[in-house]
């Protein structure tokens, strides 16, 4: 029982990025869109194996909507996070209906750059606790360290995610700073999958540091022992405490299989 608890808490860490359920994202992602058979694997594998947090947005087109029937018909309920866009505040009652829980574990701001200093925080405050009873936490998908100062004056969010991984030192004076009464969740540890491909799906613009970046991975890989640049990159985040948990966006069922390894 003890081992059990244990593998469950180093589980408890991992959340499952499904914007691929809905559409083709990712710069490595070469699979063709998910179909909900696919889906359905993927969410079994990972109840059945101490993942119970899934990411998404109501912009992932059809990913809401597949889990939801996922949840429906097999009664196993994971904890979803979701993300609204601020001029789609209307749309926060469509996500509720597509991912059929009674309580969601998290509803996230998509787009803060969009609210300006003027914009009424109270109003957006009011508009969020409509769905206190539906919501466990409220949060912020952040883009940039200066969000998170504009945000953090509000005691109503509990949740920041933020892209965070080996090349990314923007975050390091906020997450030095870390204190207990929020969560900070760590996104984009792979950079879209940019740190995992060949130099030939890379984007032309970005070849010449490209090949630097990779050789730098290369030693560190061998410098640390590390199994593979996937293990690098992941423990890098996972081994920040402040780093409460670890979005892993996945593109097929065997990623979701590889994930125990890296723990």
């Amino acid at each position: 029982k003890s081992i059990e608890r244990e593998i469950k808490k180093k589980f408890d860490k991992i959340i499952l990025g499904t914007a691929q359920f809905g559409y083709q994202y990712g710069i490595n992602n070469r699979n063709k869109k998910m179909d909900q058979k696919k889906v359905f694997k993927i969410l079994t594998f990972a109840k059945d194996n101490y993942i119970n947090y899934l990411d998404t947005a109501e912009s992932y087109k059809k990913s809401e909507q597949r889990i939801g029937n996922y949840q429906k018909i097999n009664k196993n309920f994971f904890n979803v996070i979701t993300k609204f866009k601020i001029d789609k505040l209307d749309k926060i009652k469509t996500s509720f209906t597509k991912i059929k829980s009674k309580k969601i574990f998290s509803l996230l701001i998509h787009n803060p750059s969009q609210i300006e200093k003027g914009y009424e925080i109270k109003k957006l405050n009011n508009e969020l606790l409509k769905f206190k009873k539906k919501t466990k936490y409220f949060g912020v998908s952040l883009n940039y360290p200066y969000e998170f100062h504009h945000f953090k004056k509000n005691k109503l969010f509990k949740i920041y995610q933020i892209p965070y991984n080996i090349l990314d030192f923007r975050w390091d004076e906020i997450l030095s700073k870390k204190e207990n009464s929020y969560d900070i969740y760590a996104r984009s540890i792979f950079l879209q999958g940019l740190l995992l491909t060949n130099k030939k799906n890379c984007p032309l613009n970005l070849r010449k540091e490209f090949d630097l970046v990779k050789k730098k991975l290369f030693f560190l890989k061998k410098r640390l022992n590390r199994f593979d640049e996937k293990d690098l990159l992941f423990n890098y985040v996972n081994n920040n405490n402040k780093i409460n948990k670890i979005i892993i966006g996945i593109d097929n069922l065997n990623q979701v299989k590889q994930i125990p390894f890296y723990l």
